[in-house]
């Protein structure tokens, strides 16, 4: 979505992610250095007035300001070895960005432009909603304890040698039952009717800690003796049957060196079983009309009105959502997507909707750390808006330029001619002009501006790093 050069400039970075939903939003956006000393209007030594806040103020542009804390956050480092006119200078230049972002912002919202990224911000805030809820629903009830971390820690010597064999129902796990208690190896089950991987070395999955198999297959393994063959065990991914091959006995570290690792396995275990509860829960509200659901199989611009006005689900018995209201999502399926993945996407976005109905439910919409990461957002997109509509949208390259750029510099292009250079040197050219032509916006920015900073406050944090 951005250019390499967006990326590789010291930019501010948002990524609202799930690690158990697919992503939905990713943003950067670039904030080329300034080219311009600080502007400083009133005496240095003066402390600027401003709005209330317990935290120190460094800078004020126009009515709004800039935090120590704001400053310090994204502040790019410095070399090992710096002097401290260098260390002022990093300062200053990190400063310019910041004060030339909030005059972009400005700038923005002068301009109107918080009308057209209404619809990005709202999806932004969508999202946030969603994971802040997941986290609180999910995340925080999944720590583990120290009692749980002890527990597993003492059977975590244990190593085990299994064999497996996956099914997807419980009648298939009967079949496979049968066929063991018929005297057929445990291998040729695996390999005729396993889905696991293992399946074609005949279940076979090695030497593994006893202590990292997933419940409930680790209480049944402990109940196991070497050649015994477990009953099918109902899991997440359908039933297991395993065979307990061989047990022994491993050296380990002490509990503060395997604490972590033992954690991390608790807590990833905790985060599927509640996240399978979350949306069992969840699933048990919802209705749908799979009639409905057909009609995302077909290319969007078949589908009819009357198609449109089908509901596809309910809540508690209540109308939840129709056909039109989910073409947005059925725009952007490849012709080549499968029926499966088209429901799947379709029930996923009626399911972040109950979720988004929850967190506003339980006020998160309102909680004053979300309120400041939703100012945040609208930031980034005000900024990104009016640099494309003010910059980005206004630079072209003509191919008359690239041609004499190629000519000039032609011994750094051994290669010769081709499009791949083209391409390269357009690229360049428009960055540079780009970064041209956001230093002169900066500066008409600025000269309208009232910009103060506490010159005071920033040479002390300077003196800091020093010490």
């Amino acid at each position: 979505m951005y250019s390499k050069e967006q990326k590789e400039m010291n930019i501010k970075k948002l990524i609202i992610t799930n690690p158990l939903f697919p992503p939905i939003v990713r943003f950067g956006f670039a904030l080329p250095h300034s080219r311009f000393p600080l502007i400083v209007l009133l005496l240095a030594l003066i402390s600027i007035p401003c709005q209330k806040t317990s935290r120190p103020i460094l800078a004020k542009v126009n009515d709004e300001v800039i935090l120590v804390d704001d400053f310090l956050k994204d502040l790019p480092k410095g070399q090992e070895i710096e002097t401290e006119d260098a260390v002022l200078n990093r300062y200053q230049k990190h400063l310019n960005q910041l004060i030339d972002r909030r005059l972009f912002i400005q700038a923005a919202k002068a301009m109107g432009l918080k009308s057209e990224v209404k619809n990005s911000f709202e999806l932004n805030k969508r999202t946030l909603l969603i994971q802040k809820f997941y986290s609180k629903a999910i995340m925080e009830k999944a720590r583990a304890t120290p009692k749980a971390i002890r527990k597993l820690y003492e059977i975590l010597p244990t190593a085990v040698h299994l064999r497996l064999i996956l099914v997807a129902t419980e009648d298939d796990a009967r079949l496979v039952c049968d066929q063991l208690k018929a005297n057929v190896p445990f291998e040729t089950c695996a390999f005729k009717f396993s889905q696991h991987p293992s399946g074609k070395n005949g279940g076979d999955v090695g030497f593994g800690k006893l202590a990292f198999l997933p419940e409930p297959i680790r209480h049944t393994v402990e109940d196991l003796k070497p050649g015994m063959v477990s009953q099918p065990i109902p899991t997440d991914d359908g039933f297991a049957i395993v065979q307990l091959l061989a047990k022994k006995t491993e050296p380990v570290g002490s509990l503060a060196q395997e604490e972590n690792a033992i954690r991390s396995f608790l807590e990833q275990q905790k985060v599927k079983e509640l996240h399978r509860q979350l949306f069992a829960q969840l699933n048990s509200r919802l209705v749908y009309n799979h009639k409905a659901l057909q009609v995302f199989f077909k290319p969007i611009e078949q589908i009819t009105d009357a198609e449109k006005e089908l509901w596809v689900c309910k809540k508690d018995d209540t109308l939840l959502v129709k056909v039109k209201s989910l073409l947005h999502i059925a725009e952007s399926f490849n012709p080549a997507i499968d029926t499966a993945l088209r429901i799947y996407a379709i029930k996923r976005e009626i399911e972040d909707d109950l979720l988004y109905e929850e967190a506003k439910r339980l006020g998160l919409d309102k909680d004053p750390k979300v309120l400041d990461e939703l100012n945040k957002i609208m930031d980034e997109l005000l900024y990104q808006a009016y640099y494309n509509k003010t910059i980005s949208n206004q630079i072209t390259v003509s191919d008359q330029a690239i041609l004499d750029y190629y000519n000039k510099e032609r011994a750094n292009y051994p290669g010769g001619w081709n499009e791949s250079v083209k391409n390269l040197i357009k690229n360049r050219l428009a960055t540079e002009a780009k970064s041209r032509a956001q230093a002169d916006l900066a500066l008409k920015l600025r000269e309208k501006a009232q910009i103060e900073i506490n010159e005071r406050l920033l040479k002390s944090l300077v003196r800091k790093e020093k010490r």
